[in-house]
């Protein structure tokens, strides 16, 4: 009878020391994002972009020219307001965090204006970038939110900044660079503000470099891929993830210099993907989120959901595993069409595609 109490004491004590152990090594519970049914909002005309602001209470969704702007409640959509700024095709959309009723919006027809959505009878733009030959594809704008960096048709990257302590509307462009020989599909910016990777139809990464606020953006390295790319994104300070158009793999390339010395970015990982490679259009950009440390992909029809964990470890280099969380087929999309963004806090995922014509809403939760 003893032996068999000691036995028992002997296997709690071994679980209580297993559970915090387990918790330890897997601490982020599993998580999928479940639609939401309590509206449909049909967009028969192609969309090109989608952004949420911070309070998760307004939605923009471009319609081909125009922006249209949704209020969300409790989990429903209302149309409240048209915007007509641009004259040609709207290709990205960025809510500004410190100033929650300010975007971005950039168009085919080459200009970047900073709008607010105030809701008003004839709403007008606050600032308009102009200077792009071409119509702008991809855009990016840092935590600071005192950059903005554009890609163009011209294969041009253009630098957009303003002084911290002046207004949303003092935007300037502060320098250019063209080393693309082919349009630039993708841009992100890591969290420090001192690197940009670029990506393009030219099959080619661009690692672009400042030493300070003050210093010029420099070209600090150059990796070919196999064919054009559109989708690229940082995950921390030096680790992006990029996705080859002619792959169903995403690829994780990682610094491996000291701060002090030339970045040298290498693959360390590939992550295979669910879905087809085919229909991969450029609409749809990767999303990082860190309050969620999700990243989000699109591989042909389908989206990807991917936990990234980082393991403790003594080596230079961050040890990031990457977790399929969800794979969402949105069906036969002849054309491709699925664009989509993430709310800041991870609790939404909002998508329009071309074979639903809805914007569909989806909220996150844990398994």
């Amino acid at each position: 009878m003893i032996n068999l109490i000691k036995s028992i004491f002997q296997k709690k004590s071994q679980q209580q020391i297993e559970q915090p152990l387990q918790q330890q090594l897997d601490p982020y519970k599993h998580f999928n994002y479940k639609t939401i049914n309590k509206n449909t909002i049909k967009l028969k005309s192609d969309c090109s972009a989608i952004a949420i602001n911070k309070e998760n209470s307004l939605l923009l969704v471009s319609h081909e020219s125009k922006i249209k702007v949704y209020m969300l409640k409790n989990d429903s959509l209302k149309q409240v307001q048209l915007i007509t700024n641009h004259h040609k095709r709207v290709t990205a959309l960025k809510f500004f965090n410190k100033y929650s009723l300010s975007y971005l919006s950039s168009s085919k027809d080459s200009n970047i204006i900073i709008s607010s959505s105030y809701l008003c009878a004839n709403p007008k733009y606050i600032q308009k970038l102009s200077g792009n030959s071409q119509g702008i594809i991809s855009l990016a704008l840092n935590i600071q939110e005192d950059l903005i960096v554009s890609g163009s048709f011209d294969q041009m990257i253009r630098f957009w900044s303003r002084d911290t302590q002046s207004t949303i509307s003092n935007w300037k462009c502060s320098q250019t660079i063209q080393d693309h020989s082919c349009y630039v599909e993708g841009l992100s910016i890591n969290d420090e503000s001192n690197t940009v990777v670029s990506c393009g139809f030219d099959s080619r990464i661009l690692i672009i470099q400042r030493k300070n606020l003050s210093s010029k953006w420099l070209i600090t390295q150059k990796i070919q891929v196999h064919t054009f790319c559109h989708q690229i994104i940082f995950i921390n300070n030096n680790t992006f993830a990029f996705q080859d158009i002619g792959l169903t793999k995403l690829l994780i390339y990682q610094n491996i210099n000291d701060k002090n010395q030339s970045p040298n970015y290498i693959k360390s990982k590939e992550l295979v993907l669910q879905g087809n490679h085919n229909g991969n259009k450029s609409y749809f950009q990767s999303i990082y989120n860190h309050s969620k440390q999700v990243l989000i992909c699109k591989n042909g029809n389908t989206i990807n959901f991917i936990r990234v964990i980082k393991k403790s470890t003594n080596q230079k280099r961050d040890n990031l595993i990457f977790r399929l969380e969800q794979a969402i087929d949105y069906g036969q999309l002849f054309f491709g069409l699925l664009v989509g963004t993430l709310s800041e806090d991870g609790q939404y995922f909002i998508t329009w595609d071309e074979l639903s014509q809805e914007i569909q809403l989806k909220k996150y939760q844990e398994l």
